[in-house]
């Protein structure tokens, strides 16, 4: 579920972004109140799903818990990665796809593959670190 949420919400931010990086980062918390309304209605189904038979044993407090616990870190991870792509997006200018790491065709300033981008940016580091 959380590298579906990757998945979704990354193509929400290719949408918006194209070559704006402020509204790459709006994504994140419109991603934040989508998570945020789910866990509310899915805590109210459980609830529902726990009063059906009146009582609340220790296996429904188990699955509860661990519920509640998975739908946490599927908003963090999906969250995390939306900022930390933002954040990549601001200085490289790259939109990347989701977690397979690809650059996103046509969402690049300039001719050069990925590929060739990361080895620009290690050969610059490199020149950095030699000057000093």
């Amino acid at each position: 579920a959380g590298f579906a949420s990757i998945h979704a919400w990354t193509h929400v931010q290719h949408a918006w972004a194209h070559h704006n990086s402020l509204l790459a980062f709006a994504t994140i918390p419109c991603a934040g109140v989508y998570f945020a309304v789910m866990i509310y209605i899915s805590g109210l189904v459980r609830k529902a799903k726990i009063k059906q038979d009146g009582s609340f044993t220790p296996d429904e407090e188990v699955w509860a818990e661990v519920a509640e616990e998975n739908e946490n870190d599927v908003a963090g991870l999906c969250l995390a990665y939306l900022t930390a792509s933002s954040a990549a997006f601001t200085i490289t200018h790259e939109l990347h796809e989701g977690v397979t790491g690809r650059r996103k065709p046509g969402a690049v300033h300039g001719e050069h593959t990925a590929d060739e981008a990361h080895e620009r940016r290690l050969h610059g580091a490199a020149e950095h670190h030699t000057m000093l």
